[in-house]
């Protein structure tokens, strides 16, 4: 069991697994190669980016711009980039499972894939 007051342990451990995510992503999107997936993929990559950012900034200069409450901000933003993955990695599949699909909603927060057509 490891038990440490140190976020860079965090750090190091999140940003390996969004660097990871980004690699195998990305070499599904070149395989299966569509826009939806393209858009699925970057909108998840800005929301983890942009989160993680807002988080090293309010972990660098907390008593400056703790009243902006960056850190919430990253939690929403870590979540919406989760979320934008998951559909990415679940329209991948589709599009190997040969499964007609469409993505509805109008905005990463309201996104969701219905299936058009199932494979007989």
């Amino acid at each position: 069991y490891f038990d440490t007051d140190d976020q860079n342990v965090f750090l190091l451990c999140y940003g390996v697994g969004i660097i990871y995510l980004v690699v195998r992503s990305r070499f599904f999107v070149s395989k299966y190669s569509s826009e939806i997936a393209l858009l699925l993929l970057d909108t998840a990559m800005i929301f983890y980016a942009g989160g993680f950012v807002l988080w090293l900034i309010d972990r660098n200069f907390c008593p400056k711009v703790r009243h902006l409450h960056l850190h919430a901000l990253w939690h929403f933003a870590a979540d919406l980039g989760t979320e934008s993955a998951t559909l990415f990695w679940i329209w991948v599949r589709f599009e190997v499972r040969s499964v007609k699909a469409r993505l509805q909603g109008q905005s990463p927060i309201t996104w969701w894939i219905e299936v058009t057509e199932k494979k007989p």
